[in-house]
């Protein structure tokens, strides 16, 4: 299997326009020795900075990552070079070495760059180097002898960033909620300066609740809460910036009023014909008011169902907190067809009138 050269991101930091931003690589010592043969022109890029491996004129080795000592080595004519994104300006890199003495000071001073700008800081174990300029691009080449190696585990590259223009992303809203099945208007994006929308990627934490497309449209998916992100990464117009809203997502709200049961109402609904207006409370959530004769009828099979009685009569739902999208009542098979059943709300039906209906 194919194993790279690699490198973990440590530390970023960044100030508004005109910033400085340090980028560090640093060796993991989490993974094998790696193939030399495979590490020619392999590439590790972080945070605008490209970090360049070649093996260069070297006929035989290719830089390669050595567990044992935890370090990056580069043999004769190999080169490294480090570049950052059009817009930005290295300004100094820095080198840690390892405490091998295989090699002069770590093998920090075997190597030069295309600038000269290249000094060794400390030549004792652990070795320091440092490069400071004004550049684009800087590359490093090996020029020491066979048997010696350039050898180091750590870099940081400041890069500046003075000509690149800040951008400033805001959301008319930190916070909303959705209701699935019904409509969701997302939160308004400002974007100054407007020139900088085109740049705009939008994401969402958690897509199994929703989606969000690159024009910041949301997709309800199912209930739960997922963070909604507009960002601008670094490029070679803007300096990176985002921000993003808190999305939770219900479900429609959903009730249901158990009359198959002879317990749990309070009070108690009758198992005998009697006049049951009042309130009754369906012991989880619910509170009805029912009106007329009526009690809990029992049928062979022992089943119970609420028989309501005369003309008249009726069940008031109670008053619900969330819009109410729809109602399902469920009746019992056989009901005589000289009685008829409709759903109001108020004086007005709202459903079709029934008679002798499951629902």
């Amino acid at each position: 299997m194919r194993k790279f050269l690699t490198f973990f991101l440590t530390a970023l930091l960044a100030f508004g326009v005109g910033w400085a931003s340090e980028v560090t690589f640093e060796t993991n010592n989490s993974y094998g020795n790696l193939a030399r043969i495979d590490q020619y022109q392999q590439v590790v890029s972080s945070s605008g900075v490209t970090l360049t491996f070649d093996k260069g004129a070297n006929t035989n080795n290719a830089p390669v990552y050595n567990s044992t000592s935890d370090e990056i080595r580069l043999y004769p004519n190999n080169t490294l070079t480090i570049s950052c994104a059009e817009g930005y300006t290295i300004t100094s890199i820095d080198f840690t070495g390892t405490t091998s003495s295989a090699a002069k000071s770590g093998g920090l001073g075997n190597w030069s760059s295309n600038d000269d700008n290249y000094t060794i800081t400390k030549t004792t174990s652990p070795a320091q180097a440092h490069w400071s300029g004004n550049s684009n691009s800087v590359v490093f080449t090996v020029t020491s002898s066979s048997g010696y190696q350039v050898r180091f585990h750590k870099i940081v590259v400041t890069i500046d960033a003075s000509s690149l223009e800040d951008a400033t992303l805001s959301f008319s809203e930190s916070t909303c909620e959705a209701t699935m099945g019904q409509s969701f208007t997302a939160p308004t994006l400002t974007v100054d300066p407007i020139a900088a929308t085109s740049e705009v990627v939008y994401s969402s934490s958690d897509e199994g609740v929703a989606t969000v497309d690159n024009n910041g449209n949301v997709t309800l998916v199912a209930a739960g809460t997922t963070t909604i992100t507009a960002a601008i990464s670094d490029n070679e117009t803007y300096i990176d910036a985002s921000d993003s809203y808190t999305l939770t997502v219900t479900d429609p709200y959903k009730g249901i009023l158990d009359f198959t049961k002879t317990t749990g109402w309070n009070p108690s609904l009758p198992t005998s014909s009697t006049d049951v207006t009042g309130s009754y409370y369906d012991g989880t959530a619910y509170t009805v008011e029912l009106a007329g004769s009526g009690y809990y009828q029992a049928t062979s099979s022992g089943h119970h169902y609420l028989l309501l009685g005369k003309q008249g009569a009726y069940l008031q739902f109670p008053a619900f907190d969330k819009p109410v999208k729809k109602f399902e009542i469920v009746g019992r098979s056989g009901a005589s067809t000289a009685t008829k059943q409709n759903i109001f709300v108020g004086d007005v039906a709202v459903s079709e009138e029934t008679t002798d209906a499951t629902q």
